[in-house]
């Protein structure tokens, strides 16, 4: 159901031409689908997507305290807006 959820808004995306959040989604489906196939299967179970956005929302945390170290503002920006994505999205489900 999340993945169909993340597919529909993807699409919805595209449709208003929301270049952020579009790659944000696109980045997250490709996620989805290499863990799918890493585990063999079609879909995923629900609390699999949720663990995989939350394992992103870390990531995202730690890439953002290195940008903030070498200085890059405009990078811990865009990390904040796809943190922020991610988070409500999951939150959404939750």
């Amino acid at each position: 159901m999340l993945e169909e959820q993340i597919f529909s808004d993807y699409q919805e995306a595209l449709k208003t031409k929301d270049v952020f959040k579009v790659e944000t989604l696109r980045f997250l489906r490709s996620v989805l689908l290499n863990t799918a196939i890493e585990k063999r299967r079609r879909n995923l179970e629900d609390n699999e997507v949720i663990a995989i956005i939350r394992k992103q929302i870390k990531n995202i945390n730690e890439a953002m305290e290195e940008y903030k170290r070498a200085g890059r503002q405009d990078l811990v920006e865009r990390s904040v807006r796809e943190r922020n994505t991610q988070f409500l999205f999951a939150l959404s489900f939750i």
